[in-house]
């Protein structure tokens, strides 16, 4: 499962810059409109996968913390440990998982005439912003999960 996470992580950023560069030389008449809402689709269902295995996973490891250090009489550390990271962690996946949904649809928005592009552009950087700090926190959480899992075992 931490593969998947990872490589869901990996993959995201570059769709959404790709999209996004799309998006900025369709706008200015240089680019394909078709091929951006296309790569944008792409990008977005992979990103919202990625949040939400993410956010899944680290839910069932603190369950399976919360049950060991319960059944087993263990440090309340562990416990504490695995909520400190998932702190950092979801604020930022929830975030980027609604900007980019509202972006997108936005985006459909903008396509129609209904919605300004300017706002359509500043969600963009702030998907942009909020998932790089989002999928840049995922390794390091995967790694101190796996840590605090192999402790709590032993």
């Amino acid at each position: 499962m931490q593969a998947v996470i990872f490589a869901l992580a990996v993959l995201s950023l570059p769709l959404l810059i790709a999209s996004a560069a799309l998006g900025y030389t369709a706008a200015h008449g240089n680019g394909v409109l078709g091929t951006h809402v296309n790569v944008a689709l792409i990008a977005t269902m992979v990103v919202l996968l990625s949040h939400t295995i993410t956010i899944f996973y680290f839910v069932g490891a603190g369950s399976a913390v919360e049950r060991e250090t319960e059944e087993r009489g263990l440090d309340r550390l562990y416990l504490d440990e695995a909520k400190r990271f998932k702190k950092r962690l979801f604020p930022w996946a929830l975030a980027a998982t609604f900007l980019t949904m509202f972006t997108a649809m936005l985006g459909g928005g903008v396509h129609v005439g209904a919605v300004p592009p300017l706002v359509h552009h500043v969600l963009a950087l702030l998907t942009l912003v909020s998932n790089g700090v989002a999928l840049a926190r995922v390794p390091g959480a995967l790694i101190r999960n796996n840590r605090l899992l192999d402790e709590a075992a032993t």
